[in-house]
């Protein structure tokens, strides 16, 4: 509709005269109504700013849309907002596109691939850490003396540990019957505490 550059009328009409028109929408007030027309497309009664015709919109672009209390919200922009929404898009795109050394087009593919290779190399990180963790908690409890009860507690504070490295060293180490881990590690201006829980039988 946009690019027929329809023209758009308006008119006005009684409420009576309007109930005999194809309305695309009830009026929500009484008395003569406003009424906008664009050519062979839509009725509609309406109190506020239209072109005259239907080129003037020049674009419109809908940005997102979502489900709402069984309804559709509808996020658009249109004209010159349009054209400055795309251009900020375009620039995106192309920035990001530079850090492939690709075309924009190309962008979207290099990237899901690049998602898809971080996720694979977290998952051997994480596989080595945990084989690290083992050979790190053999040399913790190497160090560790029992107590009268017989029971081994590892306490240590690390540097530079996520809370996951810290989580896979502590049950590495209760994995051993009979010892308790208290485990801290600091970075910068955070710190992390982890204390599994481990039951500990009564000795006899």
């Amino acid at each position: 509709m946009i690019w027929e550059d329809r023209q758009i009328t308006i008119k006005t009409a009684t409420a009576e005269q309007a109930a005999n028109l194809p309305l695309r929408k009830e009026p929500s007030r009484q008395g003569d109504l406003r009424l906008i027309e664009v050519e062979g497309f839509d009725l509609t009664p309406c109190g506020g700013t239209h072109a005259y015709r239907t080129g003037e919109v020049g674009l419109i672009a809908v940005r997102n849309w979502e489900r709402a209390k069984g309804l559709t919200r509808i996020e658009f922009v249109a004209g010159g907002r349009a054209l400055a929404d795309y251009r900020r898009a375009n620039k995106t795109a192309r920035t990001v596109a530079g850090l492939f050394s690709a075309g924009r087009d190309d962008a979207p593919k290099l990237a899901a691939r690049m998602v898809e290779e971080n996720k694979e190399l977290h998952r051997r990180v994480r596989c080595l850490e945990e084989a690290a963790a083992g050979v790190e908690a053999e040399r913790l409890l190497a160090s560790a003396s029992p107590n009268a009860a017989g029971v081994r507690v590892v306490t240590q504070i690390l540097d530079d540990r996520d809370a996951e490295s810290l989580k896979q060293l502590a049950q590495a180490l209760i994995a051993h019957s009979h010892t308790i881990a208290l485990l801290a590690s600091r970075e910068q201006e955070a710190a992390r505490l982890v204390l599994p829980g481990q039951p500990i039988p009564p000795v006899t």
